[in-house]
């Protein structure tokens, strides 16, 4: 079980379905509440999602994700989650040689979906992820020794910003071999610092990032 430590509330959570891919606790300032998502693997090995509102649900309510039979042949290549504002879903999709990103953004307040597929396409074998980027959904790689960083516009219009971020990587002049394994994962605050995965420890370096238009 999965406990709630409130002294109000005092709640253990029912077990949410197995497995579970990513599991996150929201609050939410304007009602005061907190829910709780989790995205989970069914029998037949789809992703789907259930929601619970902590200290009112007794049980886990299903939230569909929004069907992809729209796209043809095309076929999931990985489902990527990122909580921003929203629950973003991501999913990397081939089309033939490219890569297309469809996002799919949980309003957990409205427990409603918006989904859109951005027009932009990319080389199928691009290492493409997703990362928080002062409080934006934005999605990162690497090329030779710098990063790139394409943020997503939240909003009504659900497109890339017109402005590519430019990231010079130094310290991977000193070692390669870090970039096989390094997956960025958020840049926040004031300071010029971004932390990175790699192999299951979460690293920080001091960077200077480069507009482009």
């Amino acid at each position: 079980k999965h406990r709630i430590r409130n002294h109000f509330t005092h709640q253990i959570l029912p077990d949410p379905k197995i497995p579970s891919y990513r599991m996150r606790l929201i609050g939410l300032a304007d009602a005061w509440d907190f829910k709780v998502v989790s995205i989970y693997t069914d029998e037949k090995h789809n992703r789907d999602c259930e929601i619970l509102t902590v200290g009112t649900d007794e049980q886990w309510r299903p939230l569909k994700l929004p069907s992809i039979s729209n796209l043809g042949e095309r076929k999931i290549v990985c489902i990527r989650s990122k909580m921003i504002v929203y629950f973003h879903i991501i999913r990397l999709i081939a089309d033939g040689s490219n890569l297309c990103i469809r996002v799919d953004s949980l309003g957990v307040d409205s427990e409603c979906f918006s989904s859109c597929t951005i027009p932009q396409s990319f080389p199928l074998g691009l290492k493409i992820s997703a990362m928080n980027w002062h409080g934006r959904l934005a999605f990162p790689y690497i090329e030779g020794e710098k990063l790139n960083v394409m943020v997503f516009e939240n909003g009504k219009e659900q497109k890339m910003s017109e402005r590519k971020i430019i990231v010079p990587l130094k310290f991977l002049e000193e070692d390669q071999s870090m970039k096989e394994n390094l997956v960025p994962s958020s840049a926040h605050g004031k300071t010029q610092k971004i932390w990175f995965w790699i192999k299951e420890k979460k690293l920080k370096f001091g960077v200077l990032a480069l507009w482009v238009l």
